[in-house]
């Protein structure tokens, strides 16, 4: 795939500058599902948000109401039969990256995205600054 969409899911290594912890301490990355959810007006980055098998239990009660349930009856790739995609802080990843990198998957529906984006806009941890970057906010 040679263009990068809102909506497009991909899998990718993803490293600590992109705001993705290792899993063990003596990993250096970790290879994450993700959704592109906001383009940059440059194209040089996107706003993406990650897919996880579960919602850590130690964070549930901060991170919790940002998540948006999925299954894999309408996402066969998961491993699981729910995941969630993480609305809660949006990631930066440089477009360069994923061309060269990522698997593309294919893309959430649209009820799905419009929930996403939702979710993301009300996250206290996405700054209006991010929002405005990504055009899931209009500058008013």
């Amino acid at each position: 795939m040679n263009t990068i969409e809102v909506g497009s899911i991909f899998k990718m290594t993803l490293r600590p500058e992109e705001g993705v912890k290792p899993k063990h301490s003596q990993d250096t990355d970790r290879t994450k599902y993700f959704v592109v959810i906001g383009i940059s007006s440059d194209r040089i980055v996107v706003g993406s948000v990650l897919i996880n098998s579960h919602i850590n239990p130690k964070l549930f009660n901060i991170i919790g109401p940002y998540q948006h349930l999925i299954s894999w009856e309408d996402y066969t790739f998961l491993t699981k039969p729910e995941s969630f995609i993480d609305c809660y802080n949006i990631k930066e990843i440089k477009t360069s990256r994923i061309l060269e990198e990522a698997e593309y998957i294919g893309s959430v529906n649209g009820e799905d995205m419009l929930h996403v984006i939702s979710l993301a806009i009300s996250s206290p941890a996405n700054k209006k600054a991010v929002l405005l970057k990504y055009h899931l906010i209009n500058n008013m």
